[in-house]
């Protein structure tokens, strides 16, 4: 498999580059996506988000269906984990990217984002829970010392006020704006119960309250590379609805039901597209109509599951 990287980087002059030597240097990384014979990654490493996702995924099958999973697969989840592991690259706790080092192509977020560090999280717990169900003791301590520093990164250094926020620069200076895809971390087994994570869920409410849809950056993300070019508006003015279904999915985890019922109603129109833009419908871009299915299935479930339970309220 021939592998290309950097195609958006600022660091390439968004020019791939091919050299199998790369395979070395990375190993355990996951591309960002694959052809038939090639694998691309955007940025100059493999995504955080992509390569913790497949972690996820992995350990997911694994443990649902043990006998049906070969050595090889299986060896990919501490490989996986393990690349995720030298991303920490000040040894903070917090894993560190370059420029587009993950989904948000264009956002040119990097050093410390938010959304990697859940994705990231959620990984460390779908290995533990894993390791621990087939008593897998090799990679425990690892597991064991990283997840508290990620969950007091998450929960205290990137917190401010009411909302998590975006990220911090190789600087130390904070990104202020807030992005729905940190809504992924009502995902976390470990911290979703926490009250900051309630009050940012709130946060996030009071701008759907403002429109059917939420977009991704508040405020939006208009860097001199987008101003410039007047590309990558969909992350702006665009709402995703991978990221708004998914979004639902948190607040029918968080016991929000009425809320999250009335957004995935709303959603169902929209589940044959990537992307929609309110101001102007003839930019929405199609795709995506089988993952939005499946994540709305998801989302019923979870609702008729707290259903059963009782409903929260966003206030």
């Amino acid at each position: 498999l021939d592998i290309y990287y950097g195609g958006h980087s600022p660091k390439t002059d968004y020019t791939y580059l091919h050299d199998q030597a790369y395979i070395e240097d990375n190993i355990g990384g996951f591309p960002t996506y694959i052809t038939r014979e090639k694998a691309y990654i955007y940025g100059l490493k493999p995504d955080i988000d992509s390569t913790a996702i497949a972690v996820i995924i992995l350990a997911d099958a694994l443990k649902r269906y043990p006998k049906m999973i070969k050595k090889e697969v299986m060896n990919a989840i501490p490989l996986g984990l393990s690349y995720l592991y030298s991303r920490d690259l000040n040894r903070d706790g917090l894993l560190e990217q370059d420029a587009n080092e993950d989904w948000a192509v264009g956002a040119f977020r990097e050093w410390i984002v938010t959304y990697s560090n859940i994705m990231y999280l959620i990984a460390l717990e779908k290995g533990l829970d894993l390791f621990i169900t087939i008593g897998e003791k090799d990679n425990l301590e690892d597991l064991q010392e990283k997840m508290p520093k990620v969950i007091d990164g998450l929960l205290n250094r990137l917190w401010m006020n009411n909302y998590i926020v975006n990220g911090i620069d190789r600087y130390g200076k904070y990104d202020p704006t807030y992005s729905l895809d940190t809504a992924l971390i009502a995902l976390s087994e470990t911290v979703n119960r926490d009250e900051k994570i309630t009050i940012h869920f709130k946060t996030l409410y009071k701008k759907l309250k403002l429109n059917e849809l939420l977009t991704t950056f508040y405020p939006p993300n208009y860097n001199e590379y987008v101003l410039e070019t007047r590309e990558y508006t969909s992350l702006n003015s665009g709402a995703w609805i991978r990221y708004n279904i998914l979004y639902a999915y948190g607040l029918s985890k968080l016991g929000y039901i009425s809320e999250a019922a009335k957004l995935t109603g709303n959603l169902v129109q929209y589940r044959g597209y990537r992307w929609i833009n309110p101001l102007d419908p003839r930019l929405n871009e199609k795709g995506d109509t089988l993952i939005n299915s499946c994540l709305i299935q998801l989302v019923i479930k979870e609702i008729k599951k707290k259903l059963e339970v009782g409903p929260a309220s966003t206030g």
